[in-house]
């Protein structure tokens, strides 16, 4: 019997699989497409995060202000300018070290110098270079830093622009929040409640909570501590500039100028009713830091009176959020408020004492 006959070999019996070259970009462009449709989602999640810790900071910072209060019954100043060139005293994010856990930066610094009043060379060297977290948005792309914090040079042209320029900081972290002082106008129309003879337009106002040269309290707050801004977001651009609140020092208070012989606190009633004897002819010259007195819209971006440089006192409440800024209340309460309010609504918002309550705070 003859053996069996084995198939033949042919190349029809050898099949291979693989993936055509149009069949691969097809994958390639549905993965292109899934990655697309995720990168949104995931960026939305991070800013989700990054906008709860801003809020979570500001939270904190409230804390600190009514423990401060709760001590001292009173509020800490805004800012601070007693003297003639030379009132860089600590700001109130400063004045609430202690009850934020940052009490050795506070007592190293206020053990440094033996005048309560002229703290601005400990602040600067005590703190240069150093990181609160508290203080930073960390959604804001803005650096923490201007300038060496080694050596402690003083950058004041960094960048500029043609005449424009934008003050460094020397060297301290600049804050993603700023102290309200009030708005200005007044927006009940008392014109006792605001100094307009400032040099630079600038328009200062004492109908807030965090103030120049002055204490408050909560319980002057009339309006209600649920109705107040008490802290704003200042962690965006106006424009293409970096105007948030610093100079000399982003930690430290204002300065004055007055060439009368009184050297006066610079409170907004002082200024008010000095009106001879200025400096540079015909204003006081008077720059801050830490402290706003409201004048704009939120996210307003266009260079201004009196917010056209990092010290003037009307700067511009902005943040790196999608449509508003984060805000801590009077009640120590954290809101986001939309940049599509009205200035005459945000100014009720930014004044402890107008009688004008907004029914619904959007």
């Amino acid at each position: 019997m003859p053996p069996p006959r084995l198939p033949e070999f042919t190349r029809q019996s050898v099949i291979r699989s693989a993936f055509t070259l149009i069949e691969l970009l097809v994958v390639i462009a549905i993965i292109a497409i899934l990655i697309g449709l995720l990168l949104p989602a995931v960026q939305k999640v991070r800013e989700a995060a990054a906008r709860s810790k801003c809020q979570n900071n500001l939270k904190q910072l409230g804390i600190g202000l009514h423990a401060y209060h709760d001590t001292y019954n009173k509020l800490p100043e805004g800012q601070i300018s007693r003297t003639n060139g030379i009132g860089d005293t600590p700001n109130w994010k400063v004045k609430i070290f202690p009850f934020i856990e940052q009490d050795a930066m506070y007592q190293a610094i206020y053990n440094t110098s033996s005048n309560p009043k002229m703290r601005y060379d400990p602040v600067l060297t005590l703190t240069r270079g150093k990181s609160f977290p508290t203080y930073h948005c960390p959604s804001s792309v803005l650096p923490q830093f201007y300038g060496d914090a080694g050596s402690g040079s003083t950058v004041y042209n960094y960048p500029s622009t043609g005449s424009f320029v934008q003050f460094g900081g020397n060297g301290q972290q600049i804050a993603s929040y700023i102290g309200i002082s009030g708005a200005y106008p007044d927006p009940a129309g008392r014109t006792e409640r605001a100094a307009t003879n400032i040099g630079y337009s600038q328009g200062l106002t004492d109908n807030g909570m965090l103030l120049m040269s002055e204490s408050t309290s909560l319980v002057a707050c009339s309006d209600g501590t649920s109705n107040t801004m008490m802290i704003g977001e200042q962690s965006g651009k106006v424009g293409q500039y970096d105007l948030r609140s610093r100079y000399h020092s982003p930690l430290g208070g204002a300065n004055g100028y007055y060439a009368g012989t009184e050297v006066g606190p610079f409170t907004v009633n002082w200024m008010r009713t000095h009106t001879s004897g200025y400096l540079n002819g015909s204003h006081h010259d008077v720059y801050g830091n830490g402290t706003t007195s409201v004048r704009y819209v939120i996210n307003y971006q266009s260079l201004s009176s009196g917010a056209s440089q990092s010290y003037m006192l009307n700067g511009i409440l902005n943040s790196a959020h999608t449509r508003g800024i984060n805000t801590m209340f009077a009640d120590g309460s954290v809101r986001f408020l939309n940049d599509s309010i009205a200035f005459s609504e945000l100014a009720k918002i930014c004044t402890r004492d107008d009688g004008l309550i907004l029914a619904d705070i959007p």
